[in-house]
């Protein structure tokens, strides 16, 4: 298939908005059809929620992964939930909840969103790191069996730490197995 956008300098402003999103629809439409897996060996980048959970499950000894180190392979997690030996319904109930928020985090678009009306104390926890008061993303996740991408633009209000621009890509990353 071609496609074709076309460009007048002399249309009006709204124009220039459709050609914008129409490119970036094209973009991500194309994107979307090189993963064959919905998500095979993708990375799980810093999350507390998860991280608590996985730890509650191997400090019982319910699984055997490391989380010293992070972002995790999404393929070590699933590994090790496989081999999982739940012996009570709360390690059940557990393991359902990090299947879940994997599905989350790894889901092939996400938007997500955070306001503050507190500056946040120090030391911060794992993966709660805001460089913002408010802040709204919008996430693209694709991979394949060697390969993961991960889009990600943000706009932010209130910034910690300026750099000039609301606008960011902070959190996007690309990798490959």
């Amino acid at each position: 298939p071609s496609f074709s956008l076309r460009y007048d300098s002399g249309a009006e402003n709204g124009s220039c908005t459709m050609i914008k999103i129409a490119r970036i629809a094209v973009t991500l439409g194309l994107l979307s059809t090189l993963g064959a897996q919905a998500y095979a060996a993708g990375l799980v980048v810093n999350d507390n929620d998860l991280r608590n959970d996985l730890a509650w499950l191997s400090d019982r000894g319910v699984i055997h992964l490391s989380l010293s180190t992070w972002p995790l392979s999404q393929e070590e997690i699933t590994r090790a939930l496989k081999k999982a030996k739940p012996s009570y319904s709360s390690e059940q109930v557990v393991l359902a909840r990090i299947n879940q928020r994997l599905s989350a985090l790894k889901a092939d678009f996400r938007v997500t969103g955070y306001t503050s009306t507190d500056q946040p104390g120090t030391p911060q926890g794992f993966g709660q790191t805001q460089p913002a008061d408010n802040s709204l993303g919008l996430a693209f996740n694709n991979s394949g069996e060697w390969w993961d991408v991960h889009l990600q633009g943000n706009v932010e209000g209130g910034e910690r730490i300026s750099n000039g621009s609301r606008f960011n890509a902070n959190g996007a990353y690309g990798a490959v197995k």
